[in-house]
């Protein structure tokens, strides 16, 4: 008995051993691996009845429930029917009375497995000791109980002789051998996260809407972890004596991937066309910012984001925002997410704002619009009707217009920038006043006016004496530029986030990210996100 139970040990580990180059083999759960799982634990089942305790012709004991029923829990159904059936084939092959008893221990010992595999679900690659030693107990205890239909005497040939030992024994054999199968298992699940956590990396590089790059920057690392240890201190003086080094750094960097939007945005013919070196994209001013992602690393920053100018492959300058972690370690710099977004567009707008802006300014002094007059002597004020048409109103509802009425008008929150403003021209601190503020209009809202103006008198002891100055409405221009600045610091907002994206935080963690980002982007103490959930919005970051 003690040679057969030994046999039956070593065939158990044997068992764990050669299901585990079936995982290697089948990592997914394949159907080949489910049928190549089922004939390894069929025939370790046979093995088992072949090394079993002979307690009367035809009647015998073995680990052969231990094999099926972690066949029926770890394998699933194709897998335990296939060894149930190979070890039902085989008890009928070996015959003698018991052999109905023995086919209907391999089901039950199959049907619990799997009853427990349904019950466990994805819990499996962690499942308890205890669970373990539970589940062992049961099915051992429903073999003994089968057994009562062998023709023996059950009470002293079985429970009083042969239960408590087998009991015990296939128990803990069933406990040994389903923490070698849960490790096995779990190694399997953590690799098909791995696998399926790349797989998503790559279809979000792959189909981003923003330029995507990934750069070794390992030999720059490298590179500047020996002139730290060589003793260099600042990096500035030490690049400015050694011209040659930041081309060679340059040249150092490689691109090793590239998706589609970054091929387009660079008209490359291929993203293949893209490896290699990335000083042929530098524009004007490029190379003084890869200069700062050298002291970016230097310094220890964490996060790099910079407006700089490429060009494209057929020599068109690109305005864009680069972002991009920066690596801690050589090992990490060999693959380093660069997230590149074009605001060409952008720039080229806000280049169109400024051009409209100086033509309005022109515009402004060779027009009679808004004009206003102030007698610093006397308080009075000359308005001509335009000044009122734009805040909706004619002269004559008004009237009187004095000081007051302006200043009626005027936003709260402007209030104390249009003071400060004309004290610096009444001080002679400037020549002429010029304040953008808000005044409400007739029908509520509020109208942003260029306010300019310039001394006109001075007294002999340097007191101003008149004023004037026109008001121009630039409410839809204001609002451009507010629009414009939105847009920038969604742009810089959108950089930042794409390479968080590529960190692997998990979906709560990326929301949380992104809340800060905006948060700190639009200036803004309180950034909520949500999801809607029914009638309600539930929070998942803030």
């Amino acid at each position: 008995m003690t040679i057969s139970l030994i046999s039956n040990a070593l065939l158990l580990l044997s068992l764990c051993a050669f299901h585990w180059f079936v995982i290697i083999k089948w990592p997914h759960g394949e159907r080949a691996g489910q049928i190549a799982s089922g004939l390894l634990f069929g025939a370790a089942a046979i093995a088992a009845m072949h090394w079993s305790v002979n307690y009367k012709p035809g009647i015998i004991f073995d680990a052969r429930t231990v094999v099926l029923s972690l066949a029926g829990l770890f394998g699933g159904p194709l897998t335990a029917g296939i060894a149930g059936i190979s070890a039902s084939i085989y008890r009928i092959y070996l015959g003698g009375g018991g052999y109905p008893v023995g086919v209907a221990t391999i089901l039950a010992s199959i049907l619990i497995g799997l009853l427990f595999k349904d019950m466990l679900a994805s819990a499996l690659p962690n499942i308890r000791v205890l669970t373990l030693f539970v589940f062992g107990l049961i099915v051992q205890l429903v073999s003994i109980g089968l057994f009562s239909f062998l023709s023996v005497s059950y009470v002293d040939d079985i429970l009083l002789t042969l239960a408590t030992p087998f009991l015990v024994t296939l128990t803990l054999c069933t406990v040994v051998m389903g923490v070698f199968l849960r490790e096995i298992e779990k190694s399997r699940f953590t690799d098909q996260l791995i696998e399926e956590s790349e797989q998503r990396f790559e279809s979000l590089f792959d189909s981003a809407a923003v330029a995507l790059l990934e750069e070794d920057l390992s030999v720059v690392v490298r590179k500047l972890d020996e002139l730290r240890a060589s003793g260099v201190t600042d990096l500035q003086a030490h690049l400015d004596a050694n011209p040659g080094l930041v081309s060679e750094l340059i040249n150092a960097v490689k691109i090793t991937k590239a998706n589609k939007y970054a091929t387009d945005l660079f008209m490359a013919p291929s993203a293949v066309a893209l490896i290699g070196s990335i000083e042929k994209y530098f524009g004007p001013g490029a190379r003084e910012i890869f200069v700062e992602r050298l002291h970016a690393y230097w310094d220890g920053v964490s996060m790099f984001v910079r407006s700089a100018e490429f060009r494209r492959s057929d020599g068109v300058s690109l305005n864009c925002i680069i972002s991009m972690p920066i690596p801690k370690t050589v090992e990490a710099a060999k693959r380093v997410p660069v997230s590149v977004t074009d605001i060409t567009d952008l720039k080229n707008t806000e280049r169109v704002l400024a051009d409209e802006r100086r033509k309005l300014e022109e515009i402004i002094w060779g027009t009679g619009t808004g004009t206003w007059e102030w007698n610093l002597e006397t308080g009075a004020t000359v308005f001509n009707e335009r000044w009122a048409e734009i805040v909706g109103y004619s002269l004559k509802e008004l009237e009187p217009v004095t000081l007051k009425t302006w200043e009626s008008l005027l936003h709260p929150d402007d209030a104390k920038a249009v003071e400060t403003a004309l004290d610096d021209v009444i001080s002679n601190k400037h020549e002429y006043y010029e304040s953008t503020h808000r005044l409400r209009h007739k029908n509520g809202s509020w109208v942003w006016v260029l306010d300019r103006g310039h001394v006109l008198a001075w007294a002999d002891d340097g007191k101003p004496l008149r004023m004037s100055g026109t008001h121009t409405d630039v409410t839809s221009l204001k609002k451009a530029e507010i629009q414009a600045q939105k847009h920038v610091q969604y742009s810089v907002a959108l950089s930042q986030f794409q390479g968080e994206i590529l960190l692997g935080y998990t979906h709560d963690q990326l929301m949380q990210k992104l809340a800060e980002i905006l948060s700190k982007s639009m200036d803004s103490n309180l950034i909520w996100i949500g999801v809607p959930d029914g009638v309600q919005v539930l929070p998942i970051a803030k």
